[in-house]
């Protein structure tokens, strides 16, 4: 992966998990000077974007994050971005985080002409390092406001109440949105997606238990891919292959409005596949309110329970 080199090489990236109330969606390292490469690589390229040599920065502030570089820009105007950047050269990466980047810029383009729900603007992808900040990057609106994981413990029951049943509506609608094939999003826009779900799941297991080999974990591999093959039927009872993304629904990508309360955005967006809606985190423990907003609980039916066992 290509780096960004006007970075210093020592900036850690390490996840943040917001535990406090009053925190904001990050947390943020030092500021970088006007005087700094850094500061002058992103203004050069919003310049450049929005082919306007007058437009300016007042302030680049490094993030803290899981596994790309983060930057919150805010122009003179206060206009404010969020740029996602590559990871750096010796990041381990898995397989699915590769094109993790582009992924979410596709998602975002489609959930923004297909749905309300409130997710960022794509504003710009470029997976080259040919620009001024030479890395590849994702750059796209910021969506002010407090996790649900740093205001959860302050939420009455009944505000909390109404931010599942949004949730649930939201996911909904997410969920509603179906392409032909089946799998990875990269493989699917590439036309090199799978034919039916279970094709599509062995594709997706097969990435994660290749990722377990490669750092030596203890787990029956064997016995994983015979259940999976012998439950081949089960998982092709899902016939559409419908939007499922997979960590969109953890608290700490999910935006509310400190005030009122309410959800103002969702996050998470680069780890999406296409296939069993209900393989998203978000359905693992929702609440009565959440499918409540989801329009129903799905039926128990055996089939069910066999592909949330796999």
């Amino acid at each position: 992966m290509c780096v960004m080199e006007v970075l210093p090489p020592d900036v850690a990236v390490i996840a943040y998990r917001a535990a406090n109330h009053g925190l904001q969606q990050f947390q943020t390292s030092m500021n970088s000077p006007s005087t700094s490469p850094e500061f002058n690589a992103f203004q050069k390229l919003l310049r450049q974007l929005y082919r306007d040599p007058n437009l300016s920065l007042q302030q680049v502030e490094r993030l803290r994050a899981h596994l790309h570089r983060l930057f919150i820009v805010r122009s003179v105007d206060n206009t404010t971005f969020l740029v996602k950047c590559s990871p750096a050269r010796d990041t381990r990466l898995l397989h699915h985080e590769y094109r993790s980047l582009e992924t979410e810029g596709r998602i975002l383009d489609l959930v923004a002409t297909k749905t309300h729900v409130p997710v960022p603007r794509r504003l710009n992808f470029e997976a080259s390092n040919g620009n001024a900040i030479r890395s590849p990057y994702l750059l796209r609106s910021y969506i002010p406001g407090k996790t649900l994981a740093s205001m959860s413990l302050y939420l009455s029951t009944a505000e909390r109440a109404d931010v599942d049943r949004s949730l649930g509506a939201y996911f909904h609608s997410l969920t509603q949105i179906k392409l032909r094939s089946f799998g990875f999003t990269n493989k699917v826009y590439a036309g090199q997606g799978s034919e039916t779900w279970s094709q599509g799941f062995r594709t997706l297991l097969e990435s994660v238990l290749r990722d377990a080999e490669d750092v030596l974990i203890s787990l029956p591999y064997d016995q994983i891919r015979y259940w999976t093959v012998a439950h081949k039927s089960v998982l092709d009872e899902i016939v559409e292959a419908q939007m499922v993304p997979l960590t969109a629904g953890d608290p700490n990508k999910i935006i509310l409005d400190e005030r009122r309360k309410h959800v103002v955005g969702l996050l998470g967006f680069s780890n999406v596949v296409w296939g069993d809606p209900l393989l998203a985190g978000v359905f693992e423990s929702a609440s009565d309110a959440f499918w409540e907003g989801y329009g129903g609980e799905v039926d128990d039916t055996n089939g069910y329970r066999i592909r949330r066992l796999l």
